[in-house]
């Protein structure tokens, strides 16, 4: 899948995602068919643009207001039949920001991301808060972020033909959150269609209104495998079990190993670390811990470490953590002891929802550096000492 490349952006609101069935005039009807890919077993990627975004003045739409639309077709027809019966989940990509304007409008009081914007998928309609977890900037201070966002969908909600995917603000008492959908300038297929009068008229010439030209980016994936998935670490016999590879590391800081898991006390604890990259946003985390004892403290943590709000229930010996995720994902589950006690901790199994074809570049932890400048000099290795310094040389250092 192709990655994307970046400029700057605005602030945030509410907005409503809605599929439409709009005339089958041109405006509204399909171009060029997208490009149809399985990047892995049992997930399938639909698309048309490039990854190339074109900044934050030409490379998106500027919606604060319901009568400003952007409309994306994604026609499915050659889709395979027989595939297209067996999709369980449909993911909706979006290259998108959101910014609050409050700062910049009127008497400038700042309220933060509090308002809505509509998804409609042909004929059902999606509310969304601006502040639920979205790539967005919620005060002046805070640096705007674009990134790809996936809106969970029903398979019943496509069909294999032509989609239509319209994103708008949804009616309210003020208007200075923003939503920006990406245009990636350097293709032109006919699948994107804009409408400043409220979806009366459709333009296919431009996408915004200084007259952007391109695609939305928007695409669509198609999943047929179970998008729930879980991995288990055993304390007993300190194995893992996760097939998708979601636990980077399990361990613990003190605590002893007992036959029947690791007992923790005092200032003891047991520790999960995540790969983020598989988990996906505004979904529900849980983690099950079975223990002998008194019940351990959970804690969530969040890709700043922080500590995240989770709901906690214990039945019996097992206790349940879960967690609603918005855009920052658990890093972290720390499993600690009873205040004042002891617990013994047996197993920890993770549930979560897959991230697909994620799409944040993985991170280089040896790149490739530049020679240095200078040569050797010719000093054999010795140690000076002056008074109270010292001199270390080689033939590459000198360290006073």
């Amino acid at each position: 899948m192709k990655g994307c490349r970046t400029s700057l952006l605005c602030t945030m609101c509410v907005v409503t995602i809605t599929f439409t069935s709009l005339p089958c005039n041109a405006q509204s009807s399909a171009g060029a068919p997208p490009k149809i890919e399985q990047p892995e077993r049992g997930v399938w990627l639909v698309y048309d643009d490039n990854g190339n975004w074109g900044g934050p003045s030409m490379g998106t739409t500027h919606q604060h207001r319901p009568e400003y639309q952007a409309m994306k077709l994604i026609d499915l027809s050659q889709f395979p039949a027989d595939a297209f019966k067996r999709i369980k989940q449909v993911r909706l990509r979006v290259f998108m920001a959101i910014q609050d304007w409050s700062f910049n409008v009127g008497k400038r009081v700042i309220n933060g991301l509090d308002e809505a914007f509509e998804l409609r998928v042909n004929d059902r309609v999606h509310t969304y808060r601006t502040n639920a977890g979205f790539p967005a900037r919620a005060h002046p201070s805070e640096r705007l972020r674009w990134d790809w966002h996936d809106f969970i969908l029903s398979p019943d909600e496509v069909v294999r033909g032509i989609n239509r995917f319209v994103f708008k603000k949804a009616k309210g008492d003020k208007y200075n959150d923003y939503i920006y959908i990406g245009i990636d300038n350097t293709v032109k297929h006919g699948n994107s269609a804009v409408s400043f009068d409220g979806g009366r008229t459709w333009r296919k010439d431009v996408l915004n209104t200084i007259n952007a030209t391109g695609e939305y980016m928007v695409r669509l994936l198609l999943i047929e495998v179970e998008p729930k998935a879980s991995a288990t670490w055993n304390l007993r016999t300190a194995r893992i079990v996760d097939t998708v590879g979601v636990i980077g590391y399990a361990g613990c800081e003190g605590g002893r190993r007992v036959r029947s898991g690791l007992q923790i006390d005092g200032d003891a604890f047991a520790i999960v670390e995540f790969e983020r990259i598989h988990i996906e946003r505004q979904t529900k985390m849980q983690a099950r811990i079975k223990f002998a004892g008194a019940p351990p403290i959970i804690e969530w943590r969040d890709e700043r470490g922080k500590v995240m709000r989770c709901d906690v229930g214990v039945h019996g010996d097992e206790l349940i953590a879960e967690v609603a995720i918005k855009r920052d994902r658990p890093m972290a589950l720390r499993i600690q002891p009873p205040r004042n006690g002891s617990t013994i901790v047996r197993t920890v199994t993770i549930t979560f929802t897959r991230a697909f074809l994620p799409t944040e570049p993985v991170i280089d932890m040896a790149p490739r550096v530049m020679p240095p400048a200078g040569k050797p000099a010719k000093r054999p290795p010795r140690c000076v000492f002056k008074s109270e310094d010292a001199v270390l040389e080689n033939p590459y250092f000198r360290i006073t």
